[in-house]
């Protein structure tokens, strides 16, 4: 059965990658890779207030406030729609409009779109909506493909960080942010210096501010 194993302090100055490798350095981690391969569909993860932390680029400092965040190394059971889609040799984002029981499984399930996500960020949306809210599913659609901002919910439209995200793929997907962030100076001009055409999304004072007028048009 799954439960914690361990638990440890990591400053915020390090990327999930890094606590990562120090976790599977450590002696309970080596411990653990050993029980991970000999015991079947059973696999080590990493949570921060029940949140399993899937994108190791992120930094420490973006999952909780504070000095410190508490992370858990916990053994979880592979569930049935994850294991089912590694056994496969073809990509989950290419089925999951399919209509079958696997694909309306896989849609609520985290860890398989997670997996969908990173293949295609446009698979956001054929998330259920409380994935469409889930901030880590989200910020690996957005990584993936900005326009998967169009699928984030309502929620996440408004969250400065997930559409700044997408607009480092390209400044059009401003469209898809939340009006109150089409009013952001800063969100604004760093759309229109990627893709002039973002001016057209912005607020009403921002299309006549003389700061992102320059900056759409140099």
């Amino acid at each position: 059965t799954g439960g914690v194993v361990c638990e440890g302090i990591m400053h915020h100055a390090s990327t999930i990658a890094d606590l990562r490798s120090i976790v599977r350095r450590s002696q309970e981690g080596k411990r653990l890779l050993k029980l991970e391969s000999a015991v079947e569909k059973l696999e080590m993860r990493l949570l921060v207030e029940s949140r399993i932390l899937a994108d190791d680029g992120c930094f420490i400092s973006s999952l909780a406030e504070g000095d410190e965040v508490e992370v858990q190394l916990v053994c979880l059971p592979e569930s049935k729609e994850v294991r089912a889609v590694r056994e496969q040799k073809f990509g989950i984002a290419q089925w999951l409009n399919d209509g079958s029981e696997m694909s309306r499984l896989c849609r609520a399930d985290k860890e398989a779109m997670v997996i969908a996500v990173a293949q295609n960020g446009m698979s956001l949306g054929c998330a259920t909506p409380e994935l469409q809210g889930d901030i880590d599913i989200v910020t690996c659609a957005v990584r993936r493909t900005g326009q998967a901002l169009k699928h984030a919910s309502p929620e996440l439209q408004a969250n400065p960080q997930i559409v700044q995200l997408a607009l480092q793929r390209n400044g059009q997907w401003l469209k898809y942010a939340d009006e109150s962030l089409r009013g952001e100076k800063s969100l604004v001009m760093a759309a229109v210096g990627s893709n002039p055409k973002a001016l057209a999304f912005a607020s009403s004072d921002l299309k006549d501010d003389r700061d992102v007028v320059l900056q759409a048009v140099s």
